[in-house]
C-alpha cells in the first residue's frame, strides 16, 4: 500500500473510500509479498511451501516446447537512471513500449544472446522471456525487489555469475546504440538502456480459478490471466470501469502504488494512491454498502491480504475504528 513514512503525507487527506473500506476490515491473512508469486497463486498455480514458482516457463513453455523450467529466465526491458555514482532501477513506468520497438530491438540483441546459445522471446512489448541451453547457475533478484535501488547491489551472483554480468553490459552496450532509444530521446521519452534478468523457480501448472474477469493494465498479467483461461479482460485505460457488477468473481489488479513506493516516490504515490481511491474504491464501497459485494480482498505487496466485509446490525457499533492510515503504519 505504501512506506509506513508516507502515511504523514496523507494523515490530513481526504480519501473517505479507503477509510470506509479498511473500516470495514474483517481479518488479515497472511500471503506472498512478491508480486508475481501472489499472481501465480491468485491464477490457480499450486505452489509448495517456500519454493518460488516460474513465471518465465508459465508465460513462454508453450512458445518454446521446453519443459525444464530451470532454463527459463524473464528478461524485462527496464530504464536505467545514473544518480551520484549509482545506477538506479526506474524499471518499466511510463515506458510504454511499442510492438515495433519491441521487434527491433528483439532483432539488434538477437546476435548477442545467439552466441550464447540463448533463445530470446516477447510475450508482449514489455515482457521478454529467455530460453537457455542449459540452467543459469547463477541467482537473480526479481525487478520488483530492485526498483529504485542501485543495480550494482543485486547483479547476479554464483557460478556463472560473470557470464551473466558480461551479457548484461552486451546488452546495454548494443541498447545505447539502437537507433529506437535515438528516436524515444528525440521525442523526450525515456530509453530502454538495460534487460533485468530474474524470475528463476520451479515448474508449476495453473489450475481452473473462480475469476470470470480480470480488470488490469498491464500486458504480461493480461497474458497470464488469458493463460489462466479467464476470457473476460478489463482495462480501466480502454475505458472499461474498474468493477464490474456482472461478474461473480472479479480479480483487478493494480500496480501503480507498489512500484512507486519501491522506488521512494511520493508524489508519484499519492497520484496513484489518488487513482486508485477515485477509479477502484470508490466503486467497491459503493457496490458493498448496496449489498452487490459480498467481500473484497486487498492483496497488497506487504505480505498481507486483507479481507474486507461490510459491519451489519450491532457488530458496526462495535467494532474498532480504524482508517486507511493506521493500516498504513502497520505495512512492512
Amino acid at each position: 500500500m505504501g512506506r509506513p513514512s508516507f502515511a504523514a503525507a496523507i494523515k490530513d487527506l481526504s480519501l473517505p473510500a479507503l477509510d470506509r473500506l479498511f473500516g470495514d476490515l474483517h481479518e488479515s491473512v497472511p500471503a506472498s509479498g512478491q508480486f508475481d508469486q501472489q499472481l501465480i497463486s491468485l491464477f490457480g498455480g499450486r505452489q509448495k511451501p517456500g519454493i518460488s514458482a516460474s513465471l518465465a516457463y508459465l508465460l513462454a513453455k508453450d512458445h518454446f516446447a521446453v519443459n525444464d523450467a530451470s532454463r527459463y529466465l524473464m528478461a524485462s526491458p527496464v530504464h536505467l537512471q545514473a544518480d551520484s555514482g549509482r545506477l538506479l532501477m526506474y524499471g518499466q513506468n511510463g515506458l510504454n513500449i511499442g510492438a515495433d520497438e519491441a521487434r527491433q530491438w528483439l532483432q539488434e540483441l538477437a546476435p548477442i544472446f545467439n552466441d550464447s546459445r540463448i533463445m530470446l522471446y516477447s510475450v508482449s512489448p514489455e515482457c521478454w522471456v529467455l530460453c537457455l541451453a542449459e540452467p543459469a547457475r547463477a541467482t537473480f533478484s526479481d525487478l520488483y525487489d530492485v526498483l529504485g535501488q542501485d543495480i550494482h547491489d543485486y547483479m547476479p551472483n554464483g557460478e556463472h555469475s560473470m557470464r551473466w554480468r558480461s551479457l548484461i553490459n552486451e546488452v546495454q552496450m548494443q541498447l545505447h546504440l539502437s537507433p529506437v532509444n535515438a528516436k524515444r530521446q528525440r521525442m523526450g521519452l525515456k530509453t530502454v538502456n538495460s534487460l533485468w534478468f530474474g524470475g528463476v523457480g520451479e515448474a508449476v501448472t495453473l489450475n481452473k480459478t473462480s475469476w470470470d474477469s480480470i480488470c488490469v493494465d498491464t500486458q504480461m498479467v493480461r497474458v497470464l490471466a488469458a493463460k489462466a483461461g479467464i476470457n473476460k479482460l478489463l482495462s480501466v485505460a480502454s475505458g472499461d470501469n474498474a468493477i464490474d457488477l456482472t461478474s461473480k468473481y472479479q480479480l483487478t489488479v493494480y500496480t501503480d502504488l507498489a512500484e512507486s513506493t519501491s522506488r521512494d516516490d511520493l508524489e508519484q504515490w499519492y497520484q496513484a494512491l489518488q487513482l486508485f481511491h477515485d477509479t477502484i474504491a470508490v466503486p467497491i464501497v459503493a457496490a458493498l454498502q448496496q449489498g452487490e459485494i459480498k467481500e473484497v480482498q486487498v492483496y497488497a505487496v506487504d505480505g498481507h491480504c486483507y479481507r474486507i466485509r461490510r459491519k451489519r446490525g450491532v457488530a458496526k457499533y462495535f467494532r474498532k475504528k480504524r482508517d486507511f492510515e493506521f493500516y498504513m503504519r502497520k505495512s512492512s
